[in-house]
């Protein structure tokens, strides 16, 4: 016989992102109190389904449950949860040391200066929609073509090699879809609004659009919120040892009426664009290692920055890395600064700086561009001059770059030969 099959939507209502975690929650108490809940206001089920849903709870003991999330966008999940035995050994899987970088690209526009390296490391905005298929630029606006671009274009740089797991970040999503949905409900005094629009603008979308096209069956995640997205995406792919490769990505767009209003950190000329990198486990393939160092939210920022500074003081001495790159935010440019002299100085750095939004542009996921520029630059040996205000790096001498993030809050990850 088939199992029980339920649907709580009726009695929590939609939740959105907090969907998942909640049903998950639901199925866990299902199996340890032995209750199994109804479909509210399910009355009249159709036979022609196949399935019997539950029309009130049940008293049964079960010993597995299979939530399933199926997501606009794409981005669909299915968690099997079971009882719990005995105990187990307690042995957990190791979190890798970094992961393997086998493919890195990005898009930026505009920034201070243009961007030199194309096509194996840079993307000019104008040509996204030539790495896409007609299908794809009819049905997608700028977000999905940017995100997808990119990832087309680290997996061609990597011969072909589609990516397992997706890791997306975005500091604002879709705000094209966002927009184009808000404006048709306001129009018609909030009577109608367009579906299509509306299943585009949610944040992981994107995200879904790679899975769907590179046929990815492992782990698919968006992160959002602000100016860190790309590093979160980095911090989970280190805790999380999916199936790889894995793409980890971050892209945002920009837009007239709504980057102004929820991003207070948009300076320049339309900013948009992001990075892409394709990683795979550490003992594989040849490229430079990326790992997450730090990432914090605070409004200390002496202690943020002593904790930082002590963080990277216990990981590597100063003088294992060939340059830093920091991202500033132009409208937070006196704190950043301040927070990156605090920095350095307490880690004993005294090395080459490159403030990276002057090339990138200053959106929300810069640090994305920046972690692949860092790779075209490990695989140069030296920071040239466009990054460097002109003035040529002595080289790297086969050290590292470190990448701050700085401003409301403070990142750090590493990229190593």
């Amino acid at each position: 016989s088939p199992p029980a099959c339920s649907s709580v939507k009726g009695a929590t209502g939609h939740s959105l992102g907090a969907s998942g975690a909640v049903e998950a929650l639901i199925s866990a108490l299902a199996l340890s109190k032995g209750v199994l809940p109804a479909n509210t206001g399910c009355v009249n089920p159709d036979p022609s389904l196949g399935i019997v849903p539950l029309m009130k709870p049940e008293m049964r003991t079960i010993k597995r449950a299979l939530s399933n999330s199926f997501g606009f966008g794409g981005n669909n999940a299915s968690l099997l949860l079971g009882s719990a035995g005995p105990g187990g050994n307690g042995n957990r899987p190791q979190r890798p040391a970094g992961f393997r970088i086998i493919s890195s690209v990005w898009c930026g526009a505009p920034g201070v200066r243009p961007i030199p390296w194309e096509p194996a490391g840079a993307i000019p905005m104008d040509r996204i929609d030539s790495m896409l298929s007609p299908k794809e630029t009819r049905r997608l606006k700028r977000l999905p073509r940017i995100s997808l671009a990119l990832a087309e274009a680290a997996v061609r740089n990597a011969g072909g090699k589609n990516p397992a797991s997706v890791y997306f970040g975005t500091g604002w999503g879709a705000l094209s879809e966002t927009g184009d949905f808000l404006a048709k409900l306001f129009e018609s005094g909030e009577q109608f609004s367009s579906p299509t629009d509306f299943v585009g603008s949610v944040h992981n979308a994107p995200a879904g659009q790679i899975a769907i096209k590179y046929g990815s069956r492992g782990a698919n995640l968006t992160f959002t919120g602000g100016g860190h997205t790309f590093e979160q995406a980095l911090l989970a792919l280190s805790l999380t040892g999916p199936p790889l490769p894995a793409l980890v990505i971050g892209a945002d767009e920009y837009h007239d009426a709504l980057s102004p209003l929820l991003d207070g950190a948009v300076s320049g000329d339309a900013p948009q664009g992001g990075g892409a990198l394709l990683v795979t486990a550490p003992d594989e393939g040849e490229g430079p290692l990326i790992s997450p160092l730090y990432l914090a939210y605070s409004l200390d920022d002496g202690a943020q920055c002593r904790a930082l500074a002590a963080r990277l003081a216990s990981h590597r001495p100063a003088g294992g890395y060939g340059a830093v790159f920091a991202g500033i935010p132009d409208s937070l440019e006196t704190r950043g600064r301040e927070q990156l002299d605090r920095i350095l100085s307490m880690y004993n750095y005294t090395g080459p700086v490159v403030k990276y939004r002057a090339v990138t542009g200053d959106h929300a996921s810069s640090t994305a561009a920046a972690a692949a520029m860092a790779c075209h630059c490990l695989r140069e040996g030296s920071i040239p001059g466009i990054l460097s205000d002109g003035a040529e790096s002595e080289g790297l001498k086969g050290r590292g770059i470190l990448v701050l993030g700085l401003g409301g809050s403070m990142s750090a990850f590493e990229i190593v030969p």
